[in-house]
């Protein structure tokens, strides 16, 4: 139970952090899923990123499962499950969302690869804000 003070800092501290990341990769994995258009994206960034974000995953998992500091009882300390959850939270959506956008990403190169065109030229004919 949240029973002090500094418990309830670090899960406000915590979920800020989650939304604030998460607020950042959300714009660019909508505007990637509602126009297909990846001409101007590094396939390097959400490659590394889908990477980063299931090493933090595992990270997440271990922490809530064995937490750093115990309670005189013997239990499991809250702050290990408050930290290990706001970071599993966190780095499930960004995984997600960096992994469509690589996903698309890969497609259009595949694609345009397959026309013998550049990815820009294939975005820019076949995207859905040209349409």
């Amino acid at each position: 139970m949240l029973n002090s003070a500094y418990t309830i800092v670090q899960l406000i501290i915590g979920v800020m952090g989650c939304l604030l990341t998460i607020t950042c990769f959300v714009p660019q994995g909508i505007k990637t899923i509602r126009t297909r258009n990846t001409s101007g994206l590094s396939i390097t960034f959400p490659i590394l990123a889908s990477i980063a974000s299931g090493f933090w995953i595992i990270g997440a998992i271990l922490t809530i499962l064995f937490p750093f500091t115990q309670n005189p009882n013997g239990q499991a300390s809250i702050n290990g499950v408050i930290v290990g959850s706001t970071i599993l939270i966190t780095n499930t959506f960004t995984f997600s969302i960096n992994s469509i956008i690589a996903t698309i990403k890969l497609n259009n190169v595949r694609a345009s690869k397959r026309l013998g065109i550049s990815e820009a030229d294939y975005c820019y004919k076949y995207s859905k804000t040209t349409k």
